[in-house]
């Protein structure tokens, strides 16, 4: 299994029923089962070709009694308190967002979220914070030259700072050993950013110039503090 989602699964609660939306393969409640962590799992997928192939894992495994494999979107192939615990990697922000908002059934009897989105970050930071969901843990984890952020959140209360969102409350915390490069890499894309809009002279172009100005002054003094 890859680090990233070995990363995922280190921030599943031991004893826990998960459920996997977007399973893709099925590798992580494989995982999950095989080593104990959880008692059963539920690997969800809206494609039938990956789910296929999940569930000839599964069954290759011989843990086809405890996990479940369901084809459907999102939340909606789950029932009201039948996992403690979601866990979604590999998607966007925004497809996230959208796969939580749907089910306000179903994620209101859900007591952690493992997220790793791969855009968007800062954007689910605040979402889970206006919606009642408090970060506990964050991983940083470099692997085939990509850098991927996992989140942990429970129910509770959190309050974000610009900086916070936009870097991870945890990781700063913690001064992440790989999160000066991390923010280095970022700023060097920003700068890039930056320097293809000098053509345009229009005010959108501006104001976007402003904006990624701004970011790019921000994670410089983070970078300063750690």
């Amino acid at each position: 299994m890859s680090q990233r989602l070995a990363a995922v699964a280190a921030r599943v609660p031991e004893g826990t029923v998960v459920a996997d939306i977007g399973t893709d393969h099925g590798y992580l409640p494989a995982y999950l089962v095989m080593n104990g962590i959880s008692p059963g799992a539920i690997a969800a997928d809206a494609a039938e070709q990956p789910l296929a192939a999940a569930a000839q894992l599964i069954d290759l495994l011989g843990i086809h009694r405890k996990v479940d494999t369901r084809l459907g979107d999102g939340l909606q192939v789950l029932a009201p308190g039948e996992a403690e615990t979601v866990c979604m990697a590999g998607m966007g922000s925004t497809t996230m967002i959208n796969i939580l908002e749907q089910a306000p059934h179903v994620l209101t009897q859900v007591r952690r979220l493992i997220l790793q989105p791969m855009q968007g970050i800062p954007r689910m930071r605040i979402w889970l914070a206006k919606h009642g969901w408090r970060i506990i843990d964050e991983e940083l984890v470099f692997e085939e030259n990509t850098f991927y952020e996992i989140i942990a959140a429970e129910p509770g209360i959190m309050a974000l700072s610009a900086e916070e969102a936009e870097v991870g409350p945890v990781l700063l915390l913690r001064s992440h050993p790989l999160l000066k490069r991390y923010l280095g890499e970022k700023i060097t894309a920003l700068e890039k950013i930056d320097a293809s809009l000098c053509k345009s002279k229009s005010e959108e172009t501006a104001s976007k110039k402003r904006e990624i100005g701004e970011k790019i002054n921000m994670l410089k003094r983070v970078m300063e503090c750690l």
